[in-house]
């Protein structure tokens, strides 16, 4: 009667271990396809971030939140006075910056103020249609001239100052032509922190939008997983028979008792 109970319980262990290799299966199934789902579902809030990210980088050159070297160009000035005297210099700019451009820029004496203080204006005329030669002929005309002949400057700066020192008292105001020039020379620098704050800022502003976009999307999407993990739940479920691990229990039970009596 052993053996018998040996043998029984020995093929009800095989059904029982069935039953489990199903529900491991069942549950790798549907811990992949749910989990797929879900990050399908969360994939506008990945890609709301994941694209300007990817603009930042590859059109802009910039990672937000970090001051990363970039490119600085070299930009050559070449500024011719009234009376053909040159001087040079160059610097390092960013490329957004940089292009070739002939100024000439009239530079107010100093003018003291109610309050004491001092303020001078500097006007810029930009000039592409015109050549160097007949520039450097136009710097040599009295600025009120140059003023009258190309009316509207292309920028006006006012500069102050609390007080100046009796060299600035006596200048006069002065007319310069410069000549910017772009070249393909390049350094890494490290980025400034104001360059670097505004572009975070544009940066988040782009994901906030990015992120309201993808809320709809993904409310949409939500419903539809509840659905399908429904659907999944009832596809690959979790079984268990009640009856066939009552049986084996109670033949285990049987056979502890058989076991006893001997």
């Amino acid at each position: 009667m052993s053996e018998d109970l040996q043998k029984e319980i020995k093929e009800i262990k095989k059904e029982v271990n069935k039953e489990r290799i199903t529900n491991i299966k069942n549950s790798s199934i549907r811990n992949l396809k749910i989990n797929g789902k879900r990050l399908l579902t969360n994939a506008p809030f990945v890609i709301a971030i994941a694209v300007p990210l990817g603009i930042s980088k590859v059109l802009l050159d910039d990672i937000p939140f970090i001051r990363t070297n970039e490119k600085r160009y070299k930009e050559t000035i070449t500024e011719i006075n009234s009376n053909e005297e040159l001087s040079y210099q160059e610097q390092y700019i960013q490329e957004r910056n940089l292009y070739n451009k002939k100024i000439i820029s009239i530079t107010s004496k100093w003018l003291e103020q109610e309050d004491g203080s001092f303020y001078r204006t500097i006007k810029n005329f930009e000039l592409e249609d015109k050549t160097i030669y007949e520039l450097i002929q136009d710097i040599k005309e009295l600025p009120q001239v140059i003023e009258d002949k190309y009316k509207k400057p292309t920028e006006e700066i006012v500069e102050t100052k609390k007080d100046i020192t009796e060299e600035e008292k006596g200048q006069e105001t002065t007319v310069v032509l410069k000549i910017y020039e772009k070249n393909k020379e390049y350094i890494y620098a490290k980025q400034n922190s104001k360059d670097n704050i505004y572009k975070t800022i544009e940066f988040l502003v782009l994901v906030f939008i990015a992120e309201l976009s993808a809320l709809g999307y993904h409310s949409e999407l939500n419903t539809d997983l509840k659905e399908y993990i429904n659907k999944v739940n009832k596809k690959y479920p979790k079984i268990y028979n009640n009856k066939l691990h009552k049986e084996l229990s109670a033949k285990q039970e049987e056979l502890e008792k058989v076991k006893v009596k001997k």
